[in-house]
């Protein structure tokens, strides 16, 4: 799946894009656009929380982490790997508030991430 529009904007900032994770969900590093293969990798928005890759982190990326939400230790939901920001294995509050330091509001920008976003 290309993300072109985002990587486009991503290019823009010297940003990399996507975050690649292995087929596994492991954390597998930052790929840049010309080595990023989706065809085999899971590859995340840029940043993290913008679910729908509409280009902001709004109410509706929050909608997303609500489906996707297990509490610690509830493992990871089908689809749902990309909200996983800290690496293990479930989506809870660490997670929710990593989401929080990057939401943008609706149709503002969230390339570059808002400041204290991790992307």
């Amino acid at each position: 799946m290309e993300h072109t529009f985002h990587r486009d904007i991503a290019r823009l900032f010297g940003e990399p894009f996507p975050r690649c994770l292995s087929p596994f969900g492991l954390a597998g590093g930052e790929l840049h656009p010309k080595e990023t293969n989706c065809a085999t990798s899971t590859c995340c928005p840029y940043p993290f929380a913008d679910v729908d890759q509409d280009g902001d982190v709004d109410q509706e990326d929050y909608g997303a982490l609500q489906v996707c939400y297990t509490g610690t230790g509830g493992g990871i939901l089908a689809g749902c790997q990309c909200l996983d920001s800290d690496g293990d294995d479930d989506i809870d509050g660490a997670d929710l508030l990593s989401f929080k330091a990057c939401v943008s509001g609706s149709n503002i920008p969230a390339i570059p991430p808002p400041a204290g976003c991790k992307p």
